[in-house]
């Protein structure tokens, strides 16, 4: 498998995007433009310098590497998922713009599933590329951690009032 398969799946945290998807669609009850924010929120996220998923891919052992990562993801995605259902009055519409958020991890991840397709590639390079350029700035993995769960602790609070 190719590095950069494993690469484009580290980033920011799935449960964040997933959750600030939800707030977006307990917030905004026009359709079209709470899914239109869902997506751009996720591409305003990844410009924060953030942690990405340690996993790293060599020939030896690359099946198991890709495991254990993948495994760290899905738990990711079903806290994400554990949150959106504790915190919000679990409307399909929050869901649907939950897993809008987060679909741009998911396209750049299918790039690699579907090698030569012009959409996919041009998308990997707007967001793989030119959004995550940000990412690397000089800023500690503390630091990183801390914007991380600053923004997952407004979003919970701001999903929760929307039912309480």
């Amino acid at each position: 498998m190719d590095e950069s398969l494993v690469e484009c799946l580290n980033n920011m945290f799935l449960a964040i995007h997933l959750i600030i998807g939800a707030v977006i669609g307990a917030y905004i009850k026009n359709i079209p433009l709470a899914i239109a924010i869902a997506l751009a929120i996720h591409y305003l996220l990844d410009i924060i310098p953030h942690i990405d998923y340690p996993i790293k891919n060599d020939e030896r052992d690359q099946w198991r590497k890709l495991f254990k990562g993948g495994s760290k993801m899905v738990a990711d995605f079903g806290v994400g998922l554990l949150a959106i259902f504790m915190f919000s009055d679990n409307s399909p519409f929050i869901y649907a713009c939950a897993l809008v958020s987060a679909s741009p991890d998911f396209s750049t991840a299918l790039k690699y599933l579907f090698p030569g397709n012009k959409i996919l590639e041009k998308h990997y390079n707007f967001h793989a590329i030119k959004i995550h350029q940000f990412k690397d700035a000089d800023i500690s993995k503390f630091w990183r951690l801390v914007i991380q769960a600053i923004i997952v602790i407004i979003s919970l609070s701001l999903l929760n009032k929307t039912y309480c």
